[in-house]
């Protein structure tokens, strides 16, 4: 990654990266372009769609230690307080050794609360998850996980039950466009099958950057 920007810089040609999550530490590369959006991007969207729908509501972001939980409870901080006066009234509850024990003390039962998860960690969303669909009677909760949450078990095998979880997408597409019909169509004949994301997005950013 690192050898494939430097050498666009040097030639002055745009390096597009169609899948990593990541800058993977490139900085002051102007010919680097990343189509999915970072981490930080994620956690701007959840913290705007809490903003606009859930403002005051009790908002807790759920944390355990570690680097990139740093990263995500920064990266929230600084949204929250964009002029130093913060937007939400955002409380950040440090679990430690996923004893979460303590979250209910965090939470009104009176109102609706608002669980940010923040943590790339799948034993720590699972729990932080049956925790929350566990209390939900007594604490009614909404949680808002991180984007690689779309990928752990507890969210595909659904054992939450009637527990919904939220999470942003890196890439989303109705398919109900003539050219995403076209790709179903193509990619069906030709490999018995239904494309995934990857082959939509990959005709999307070949179409759009060839065409440029």
């Amino acid at each position: 990654y690192t050898q494939l920007a430097n050498f666009a810089q040097q030639k002055n040609i745009p390096f597009l990266s169609a899948t990593y999550p990541n800058d993977g530490g490139i900085t002051a590369n102007p010919f680097l372009v990343i189509l999915n959006p970072t981490l930080k991007a994620h956690c701007e969207a959840i913290f705007s769609n809490i903003l606009q729908n859930h403002g005051s509501k009790n908002i807790v972001l759920v944390r355990k230690p570690g680097s990139q939980e740093d990263k995500v409870a920064t990266y929230f901080d600084n949204i929250n307080t964009p002029d130093g006066k913060p937007l939400l009234k955002l409380k950040v509850l440090n679990i430690e050794n996923e004893d979460f024990s303590m979250l209910k003390n965090a939470l009104d039962s009176n109102k609706q609360n608002i669980i940010i998860g923040g943590s790339l960690s799948e034993s720590f969303a699972a729990k932080l998850a049956t925790v929350c669909s566990n209390i939900n009677k007594a604490y009614p909760t909404l949680l808002f996980g991180m984007p690689n949450w779309e990928n752990f078990s507890f969210v595909n095998n659904k054992p939450l039950k009637d527990y919904p979880v939220y999470f942003t997408s890196s890439y989303y597409n109705g398919k109900w466009d003539n050219t995403s019909k076209m790709i179903l169509e193509t990619y069906r004949n030709k490999y018995q099958g239904n494309p995934s994301d990857l082959v939509y997005k990959g005709y999307e950013t070949v179409y759009q950057f060839i065409n440029l």
